[in-house]
């Protein structure tokens, strides 16, 4: 049995103090919630550190009901080292639920480090910890891929950096297993001329995105895959390893590279578009589209790959162009979410509406080239559309030493699907909830549950128009960012007008199983905000950061769990990390009161 550290006289003694740390913790504390644990720790010394133990804080972790920042792969409940970040994770979550459902969201904490490079485009890992970066030196002779760690003590660390011939675009990262260890997967596409040849004047890389090419010389559409481990990073950015530049270099120069090339493919003329990373089945596997209908698939350890070719849709849509806008693999049930654009507009009929599909595709075997009719199919009519966005589904890597948090103990997160329209411009919302299906008891299996995603239960949520702006959605499940650009603005870099937030007001049937607002009772002791009517909002932006992204935006990543914006502006070698959610740091009483106490006080408390 734990006993109280804190000497007092007998005329001085309370009695709540006589008692064992662990009634405190076991029996009391369990009838607490957030406020009064954080009102506690006021009261003195005592219960300064006690409300620091990390059990506490699981308890709230395992009961919490609100989206939450997904944890790493290597993160360890059993650990010490990870003792302090599972309050943070709590105060984190429960801070930036807050802030979204407020009818005035606020900007928590802004940071601006310097890259030594200009930045072309971001992406930050789930969980807000690394962000990857397309970056170029400043004559604009070399270009890179670096990766950086954000959380560091003492401020954002770059960890990687590797060469990359041309400008890398449209990168994608998630973390994954490889060869056996976990890792950072990451795809990126660049161009190149065929053949590597050479054109005086021409950049391959100084062509837009997603701008049309008109190239004096083939291009060739190259998509790289690399591979970090995780154990490597981890090791690279410990703060308590000594910053010696000497030791320091000394320490790196014995591990392996931290960009391992998993795959590569080249195509020649085609455009490759929407790479997605999944793990299914196991394994580690890579989709992209080939404009304008296939889809090619690959096993990343084996190096299979397979191909679904689509069809055209019938009627008066037979001829019409049509493209893949997105795509989204569903693992759990062995499928893949598309979406599709059909112009149906011509020089007759100029302002014709669009034809939208969403459709559900079984995925194909590895080693077969499949051309296959949809399982589903949802149709969205007259609309002008420009984009789908769609947030990811399903859950990410969960280890064994990972708490058992509640939103895993239910359904699957719903997938939002942000569709940009033009004429008038504007964001349609939709909600793609889990379908239940109830499996009778049997001779050899008891009676349970599973989920599907189904275009039957997709259900509209919220019509924006944004009044000759164009809208960009980075898109979540709950949660999303909008940033509005001008209309006439069609560079790489346009200016950003405005910054919003949007947050998904959860429609769903009369007759959805899954009640519409289960609260935050069990977590905290104030009444649960509800979803407010201004379910999108501008962000008041400091002035100075205003007037520099009306220069032109450069790259902007975000990362739905965490809260966490990062943006870069035009030619800046800077990236300006917002953070839409109060953190807890460690405080240094704490870390210097449980030195003074260690032989005495024991600082992880038995479970």
């Amino acid at each position: 049995m734990l006993t109280p550290w804190t000497k007092h006289t007998s005329s001085s003694r309370c009695s709540i103090i006589t008692l064992p740390l662990d009634i405190h913790v076991d029996h009391i504390f369990i009838h607490l919630k957030v406020e009064d644990i954080i009102c506690l720790r006021r009261v003195n010394k005592m219960f300064f550190l006690l409300t620091h133990e990390p059990i506490i804080w699981r308890r709230f972790l395992e009961r919490m009901n609100i989206p939450m920042p997904p944890l790493r792969p290597t993160f360890q409940y059993s650990l010490k080292a990870t003792d302090f970040e599972v309050e943070q994770i709590v105060t984190q979550a429960i801070s930036l639920d807050d802030n979204w459902r407020h009818h005035r969201p606020e900007i928590k904490k802004r940071q601006l480090f310097k890259s030594d490079r200009i930045v072309l485009g971001l992406k930050v890992l789930p969980g807000g910890k690394y962000l990857l970066a397309s970056e170029r030196d400043v004559k604009g002779y070399r270009y890179y891929l670096s990766l950086y760690a954000l959380n560091h003590p003492s401020g954002p660390l770059i960890l990687a950096r590797t060469e990359t011939e041309t400008k890398i675009f449209n990168i994608q990262a998630k973390y994954m297993e490889h060869n056996g260890r976990m890792g950072i997967m990451t795809t990126c596409l660049r161009r190149r001329f065929m053949k590597n040849l050479l054109v005086p004047g021409i950049n391959p890389s100084d062509y837009g995105v997603d701008t049309a090419i008109d190239s004096p010389v083939p291009l060739d559409t190259e998509l790289l895959c690399l591979w970090t481990c995780l154990e490597t990073l981890d090791y690279i950015s410990d703060p308590f390893k000594p910053r010696d530049p000497e030791q320091h270099i000394k320490r790196i120069s014995s591990l392996s590279r931290p960009f391992q090339r998993v795959t590569f493919t080249s195509g020649r003329n085609v455009s490759v578009q929407d790479n997605v990373l999944y793990t299914y089945n196991g394994e580690s596997h890579l989709a992209f589209v080939l404009q304008p209908d296939a889809i090619v698939f690959q096993n990343l350890q084996s190096g299979q790959q397979a191909s679904l070719t689509l069809g055209h849709f019938g009627g008066a849509f037979t001829q019409k162009p049509h493209r893949i806008s997105a795509i989204r693999i569903l693992p759990e049930q062995g499928d893949i979410l598309i979406m599709r654009v059909v112009k149906g507009s011509d020089d007759a009929h100029p302002d014709a509406p669009d034809l939208g599909a969403l459709e559900i595709y079984a995925l194909p075997e590895m080693g077969t080239k499949a051309v296959a009719t949809a399982k589903e199919t949802y149709f969205i009519w007259n609309k002008k559309i420009s984009r789908f966005y769609v947030s990811d589904a399903g859950f990410p890597h969960v280890s064994a030493d990972h708490p058992k948090l509640r939103p895993h103990r239910g359904p699957p997160p719903p997938i939002s699907v942000y569709i940009r329209t033009e004429k008038p411009n504007g964001i349609l919302q939709c909600t793609i909830w889990p379908k239940y299906i109830e499996h009778p008891a049997t001779a050899t299996m008891p009676a349970r549950t599973t989920f599907v995603y189904s275009t039957d239960i997709l259900i509209a949520q919220a019509v924006h128009l944004t009044d000759g702006l164009v809208p960009h959605i980075l898109p979540g499940a709950e949660r999303a960012i909008v940033y509005n650009v001008p209309e006439d603005d069609r560079t790489d870099t346009p200016a950003l007008v405005n910054l919003r937030k949007y947050i998904n007001p959860q429609r769903q049937p009369a007759d959805y199983p899954q009640p519409e607002d289960t609260g935050m009772d069990d977590v905290l002791r104030r009444s649960y905000q509800h979803v407010p009517h201004t379910i999108f909002r501008s962000f008041k932006l400091p002035h100075l950061l205003r007037e520099e992204l009306k220069k032109g935006l450069a790259a902007i990543t975000w990362d739905e769990g965490t809260g966490r914006v990062l943006v870069a502006g035009k030619d800046e070698e800077y990236v300006r990390m917002i953070d839409f959610a109060n953190v807890v740091v460690p405080d240094n009483r704490f870390m210097q009161w449980k030195k003074h106490k260690e032989p005495r006080i024991p600082y992880a408390l038995p479970t």
